[in-house]
């Protein structure tokens, strides 16, 4: 019997196994029951886990349209961290990559979603725009955009994810006019397209379906104490915008209304804020008209100035269902109490 045979035979001396050598499905499935912020502590294990987490679970993971980065960003000049909550009241922060030059405190945030920011740089000659994963701190920068003089970004967007392409939507005002140039690029081409047009009124609030960014804009009638609301698209692959595709009058609303806009399994649902209360409007699209919404089903609305986000509730999430949240009101949900108004307990 030679040495080496021996070897292999010794009782009790077995192959060591490694962290790395756990399958990858297996792998996902434990990810899939890690909280959203742990999963970057899960990625540093090794390449192994590494690999599993950003080329597997992650594009998969349903829960990307869970909005934990939706709740509040603070950017600071010199303690630079996102902060952020989720919706069982836990309050996290995920400090920034100092290196990083595009950070320092003057970055404005403009939309959330899919795990990406996209912030705008502050004290340029010009308009720069770039997208931003903090969990996997990554960075896709886009081409500068020069506007014309006397026009000021009002609102701008994105449709999914930058890593499989999207695009980018950034609507711009002429100050004191209703002059409006919308502006777009389309990863992975880096280039922007420019259309401009006029709106009665300003744009308040945007959203994205099936190839066409529907944007509302709004307008207080002080006569009847009512809202005008009228909606007009603007068509990624025509590059056309038109005006006025629908127009209807919202009864009881004042000054101090503030309005979002989200898309929720191909429903474009309005949320008008009043205080104390939410209204919650379901856009029909056969009569072109707006219809109050009493139930969400099993979905939880989260609403934000910036973007807001409507997903399904499940597993231990589904105590959330047909509740909506209003992150710049606190962290109390809005339930449904009849005639149309939604309440915080």
């Amino acid at each position: 019997m030679t040495t080496s045979e021996t070897e292999e035979e010794r009782p009790g001396d077995e192959k060591k196994s490694c962290w790395s050598d756990i399958p990858v499905d297996i792998l996902c499935e434990v990810a899939d029951r890690v909280p959203y912020w742990d999963l970057f502590r899960f990625a540093t294990v090794c390449k192994t886990w590494r690999l599993a987490i950003y080329r597997v679970h992650l594009p998969q993971r349903s829960t990307l349209l869970v909005p934990y980065l939706l709740s509040y960003t603070c950017i600071r000049e010199r303690d630079e961290y996102i902060e952020f909550y989720d919706l069982h009241g836990e309050t996290y922060k995920y400090p920034i990559d100092s290196e990083r030059q595009l950070f320092g405190g003057t970055s404005r945030l403009y939309a959330r979603k899919f795990g990406w920011l996209l912030l705008k740089k502050l004290e340029l000659p010009f308009e720069q725009f770039y997208l931003f994963n903090p969990f996997w701190n990554l960075v896709v920068l886009l081409p500068p955009l020069e506007l014309e003089l006397g026009f000021q970004v009002v609102l701008a967007t994105f449709t999914s994810s930058p890593i499989r392409g999207c695009v980018i939507l950034v609507i711009a005002r002429r100050y004191g006019s209703n002059d409006h140039i919308i502006n777009t690029c389309k990863l992975p081409k880096f280039d922007w397209s420019v259309h401009k047009t006029r709106c009665q009124g300003s744009v308040e609030g945007v959203a994205y379906l099936d190839g066409i960014f529907y944007c509302v804009v709004p307008k207080i009638i002080d006569d009847l104490n009512s809202l005008s609301l009228s909606i007009s698209t603007f068509n990624i692959a025509l590059q056309a915008w038109v005006m006025d595709y629908a127009s209807t009058t919202l009864q009881h609303h004042t000054r101090s209304s503030a309005f979002c806009v989200v898309e929720s399994d191909g429903k474009l649902l309005l949320a008008v804020r009043d205080e104390p209360v939410l209204l919650i409007y379901q856009f029909d699209w056969l009569r072109k008209d707006w219809i109050r919404v009493q139930n969400l089903g099993n979905h939880v609305l989260l609403l934000d100035h910036s973007s807001s986000i409507a997903c399904p509730t499940l597993g231990r999430d589904s105590k959330f269902s047909n509740k909506i949240f209003h992150l710049d009101w606190g962290k109390e949900p809005f339930t449904f109490s009849g005639n149309g108004v939604w309440r915080r307990p």
